[in-house]
């Protein structure tokens, strides 16, 4: 059993006040912390690009960087 400390949130939501405000009100509960990837350094607006990135790179070194049974491919790409 693993108990949850913190949700940590990227993308443009993260910039929707009442969004992140709801969120926040069903973790306080369960006394688990919101969070956005900006507080660890990584923009949340710049994690598309960034993702993007690590695909890009994965592909150029050989490393497989899909799930054939999450995606539906043939294989590993």
């Amino acid at each position: 059993h693993h108990s949850v400390a913190r949700v940590i949130a990227s993308g443009g939501g993260t910039q929707n006040r009442a969004l992140m405000q709801a969120i926040q009100a069903k973790l306080d509960p369960q006394g688990i912390k919101l969070e956005s990837t900006d507080a660890y350094g990584v923009p949340s607006a710049d994690k598309e690009c960034m993702a993007f990135a690590a695909l890009a790179a994965a592909r150029k070194l050989g490393i497989s960087s899909n799930t054939p049974t999450a995606t539906g491919a043939t294989g590993l790409m």
